[in-house]
């Protein structure tokens, strides 16, 4: 999902895949890698310049749905199918979806 929708924008936008790594600071390569879905888990700092590329909310390439509403003051946070405590294994590979949660219920400041 990730892939077609950097694949659509760059297309839109009318750029190759060598300009946008360009601008990404990547080789033309990783781009081909996004598109395809080859990556899982792109780093935040390249969301955030797609992002900005782009001109669209970072949850567009985080696989929020477009007709989802859009919390405001809101923190996007990882759903994980299944984890491991106390094993030292990393979740990050196992990350189900993205949920936005307003800012209010995270607060520990209550």
């Amino acid at each position: 999902m990730t892939g077609e929708r950097i694949k659509k924008l760059r297309k839109e936008k009318g750029l190759t895949q060598e300009q946008l790594g360009k601008l990404l600071g990547v080789k033309k390569s990783a781009i081909a890698k996004y598109e395809n879905n080859r990556v899982e888990n792109l780093k935040k700092e390249t969301i955030q310049k797609l992002s900005d590329i782009f001109n669209v909310p970072a949850s567009y390439f985080l696989g929020i749905e477009e007709n989802q509403p859009i919390i405001a003051n809101s923190i996007t946070i990882p759903l994980y199918n299944d984890i491991s405590c106390g094993t030292g294994i990393f979740v990050d590979d196992n990350i189900d979806e993205y949920i936005s949660l307003p800012e209010s219920l995270l607060s520990l400041n209550k």
